[in-house]
């Protein structure tokens, strides 16, 4: 399932994630490979501040663990990039996103 996200300025675009991106993310080795961006999305995310940089290492940082631990610090980050990928999602996704710990 895609994620829509809000968009900043135009409120008439339509940010989304698709499923390949989001699989892409979820085996991605290294966060560089998992948030890389073309020059034009760069381009779009800078004009229509959609913010989809930081969605993209929102949801890497929620699927992957540093070194393969979960210590407190760790755990504390995830509930942070939780709360970055929920306040970006649109109204009808947001919802649907809950955490348990």
């Amino acid at each position: 399932m895609a994620l829509d996200f809000n968009t900043g300025r135009f409120s008439d675009y339509k940010l989304s994630i698709s499923d390949s991106r989001l699989d892409k993310i979820q085996n991605a080795v290294s966060e560089k490979d998992a948030t890389h961006m073309g020059i034009f999305d760069k381009l779009k995310d800078m004009i229509l501040g959609t913010h989809k940089a930081e969605a993209l290492t929102a949801l890497y940082e929620l699927t992957h663990n540093p070194k393969d631990t979960l210590d407190t610090s760790s755990a504390i980050s995830k509930m942070k990039s939780f709360t970055t990928l929920k306040n970006s999602l649109s109204d009808t996704y947001k919802a649907n996103l809950s955490a348990r710990i």
